[in-house]
């Protein structure tokens, strides 16, 4: 009988997939809510559609090359958070014309600053991670 080595995630409206590392039941029935197919590979090279509750980690499994599912607000976070980050940094190498008259009183932000607090906000995202 056939073992199953590894499973791969399938994005049929992206038309992607890539090796499944993740095998959190929670985050794999989301998955599959949001329309990812989940497909099981065999020792033998043939592969079969499973759902995502039938999805456990294989016992051959090999953490190389895969992905892991997350959600959304995951990506948002990061996302959101690189934007800022070269905001900041085009700030700095074209600031912008400044067109405060003498008499209005905002504060000027320090560019150099700015880029330096997105990065650190980037930088804790990827050290310590959000839930996913």
């Amino acid at each position: 009988m056939a073992k199953i080595v590894r499973y791969w995630a399938h994005d049929p409206v992206g038309n992607i997939e890539n090796m499944l590392q993740s095998f959190d039941k929670e985050q794999l029935q989301k998955g599959e809510e949001a329309g990812i197919v989940f497909v099981a590979e065999y020792d033998d090279g043939t592969r079969s559609i499973v759902k995502a509750v039938d999805v456990v980690e294989p016992q051959t499994f090999s953490n190389d090359s895969g992905i892991t599912l997350v959600l959304p607000s995951y990506v948002d976070e990061r996302t959101s958070a690189t934007v800022a980050c070269f905001d900041a940094l085009a700030e700095i190498v074209n600031p912008s014309a400044a067109t405060a008259s003498a008499d209005e009183t905002e504060t000027q932000v320090d560019p150099i600053g700015a880029f330096m607090a997105a990065l650190e906000k980037l930088r804790a995202l990827n050290i310590g991670g959000e839930e996913k």
